[in-house]
């Protein structure tokens, strides 16, 4: 079965470490510490995925510009930049992840581990759609592309 060891390897790695959470976590230390050490697999995620929103829209421009009289060219700045500066601003919502819960906590005087773990987990699938977004828009271009022989937009 072509599925089987991926499915068992992805239950190990998403459901048991990194979706859980011990009850009882209290204290603010111990709530930043849940974050924070999730925060390196969240980053590697969506670089990941980054990468492969990269290679898919490179590839979908490349079929494009097939297509085309004029080619599309790669955006100006490098698309370093824009990594760069999308690394960072994902990383605000994430951070307001432990911030939410630590001003929980302080008004309703208790954790919910709960709501820790389907926050992280909601964010992390808002962050992957987020990221992969670029590489749909790149492949929408590029359908419009090859079936009107002329780009979305001009520049």
């Amino acid at each position: 079965m072509v599925g089987g060891p991926m499915k068992t390897i992805l239950n190990r790695v998403l459901g048991d470490s990194l979706f859980h959470r011990e009850a009882g976590t209290a204290g603010a230390w111990q709530i930043l510490g849940w974050w924070e050490v999730r925060r390196a697999p969240f980053n590697l995620i969506l670089g990941i995925v980054g990468l492969v929103t990269v290679a898919l829209g490179t590839v979908a421009m490349g079929i494009a510009n097939a297509f085309l009289e004029t080619p599309i060219h790669r955006p100006d700045p490098p698309l370093f930049f824009f990594a760069l500066v999308y690394a960072v601003v994902v990383n605000l919502p994430y951070t307001g992840g432990w911030v939410a819960e630590l001003v929980w906590v302080q008004l309703w005087g208790k954790a919910q581990d709960d709501l820790a773990v389907v926050s992280f987990r909601l964010g992390l699938l808002l962050s992957v759609l987020v990221t992969l977004l670029p590489a749909l828009i790149s492949i929408a271009f590029a359908v419009h592309a090859i079936l009107t022989r002329r780009p979305l937009i001009t520049p």
